[in-house]
């Protein structure tokens, strides 16, 4: 939390400039939990990175906030803060996405298999299965 911390709050309102982008709601989603719902990470970040759990506060709220383009940073003037924060979402949890990617992509070869088995060819039992007349024939 800390290159977030001092990343957001010495250089932008967000990660990269004045308006928020796909990498604050990315942070916000993780964020989210630690600083506002388990008692003990919050006191933590309270304690360590109050200014994380002010930008959380910030980030629920963006009502009202007019953006601009030029609100963005520019690429040749990215502090070597938000470098190191990227480069460490790249090392560490991009990993992770790809894992969770394939693993679902063989929950869902296996699922249309599960499905042929039961005579339907669709691999949505929910939306397409009733009307293909394969519903029956689905577990209860």
């Amino acid at each position: 939390m800390a290159p977030l911390s001092y990343s957001v709050t010495r250089n932008a309102a967000f990660v990269m400039g004045e308006r928020p982008g796909g990498s604050d709601f990315g942070a916000y989603g993780q964020l989210t939990q630690l600083t506002h719902f388990d008692p003990t990470p919050t006191d933590e970040t309270l304690k360590h990175a109050p200014r994380v759990f002010a930008w959380v506060d910030l980030m629920e709220d963006l009502s009202g906030l007019p953006p601009t383009e030029a609100d963005w940073m520019r690429r040749d003037s990215i502090p070597d803060t938000i470098r190191a924060l990227l480069a460490e979402v790249g090392c560490v949890y991009v990993p992770v996405l790809l894992a969770n990617a394939k693993a679902l992509m063989a929950a869902n070869r296996s699922r249309r298999k599960s499905m042929a088995s039961r005579g339907c060819s669709s691999p949505s039992p929910i939306r397409e299965n009733v009307s293909s007349g394969c519903a029956k024939n689905m577990p209860r």
